[in-house]
């Protein structure tokens, strides 16, 4: 049942990476509109993905969400779904990201994407085969801490970029302020820019301190 769920979720990310590399194929008379609306979306997307890694850091959290999501599922079925949903939810994130950055980098930057990616691809192998052989157990509250920290940086990176890129695509105009620029990490000396990237820190800091006082008060009760 398990099989069959990420199987299932493999060949909807299949599909889903299918209509993502369409549209952008024939969307390329906007380009920069097309970034500008991926790249907010992934931020939105990437925050939320942090979140929620940082909510499961702990082993705990962690099966206490697992438990939770097989309620009501009815064995198998409940398996083989939890099983998809897992699966695509990754997928999907992964296929939104590298899109996004494949738009980002352009035809120049597009060996430096694809090296990135495949690196990616041979130390997840590796990491996986490390688990599966059970030499190693996987430090759950660290791997999650520093993937959710990561996560919320992109976000921020994203909605400097996304914003720029409709201010490229004509949707809105500029208001160019005194500051630094720093294209990589999504800076620009522009007022709505750094505002977009101010809103995202800000969501972060007020999630993250929610997320803190549930822990808290999961503490108290247990």
């Amino acid at each position: 049942s398990v099989n069959v769920g990420w199987g299932l979720a493999f060949l909807a990310g299949l599909g889903t990476w299918a209509l993502a590399a369409y549209v952008i194929d024939v969307s390329g008379s906007q380009r920069e509109l097309l970034e500008g609306a991926t790249a907010l979306f992934a931020s939105v997307m990437v925050l939320w993905l942090g979140v929620w890694m940082h909510d499961r850091r702990h082993a705990a959290a962690w099966q206490d969400y697992i438990k939770s999501s097989l309620v009501g599922g009815g064995g198998r079925f409940g398996f083989a779904t939890l099983a998809f949903f897992s699966v695509y939810r990754e997928l999907f994130e992964v296929i939104l990201f590298y899109e996004t950055l494949w738009l980002q980098a352009g035809p120049a930057g597009h060996n430096a994407v694809l090296a990135g990616g495949a690196t990616a691809v041979v130390l997840l192998i590796g990491l996986a085969w490390v688990i599966l052989r059970g030499s190693a157990k996987l430090p759950l509250a660290l791997f999650f801490s520093i993937n959710a920290g990561l996560l919320c940086a992109l976000s921020v990176v994203f909605a400097g970029h996304g914003v720029k890129a409709l201010q490229e695509a004509g949707i809105f105009g500029t208001r160019p302020v005194p500051f630094f620029e720093f294209d990589w990490l999504g800076i620009h000396a522009d007022a709505y820019s750094l505002s977009a990237q101010a809103v995202a820190i800000l969501a972060i800091v007020v999630l993250y301190g929610r997320s803190r006082m549930a822990e808290r008060r999961r503490v108290q009760v247990s």
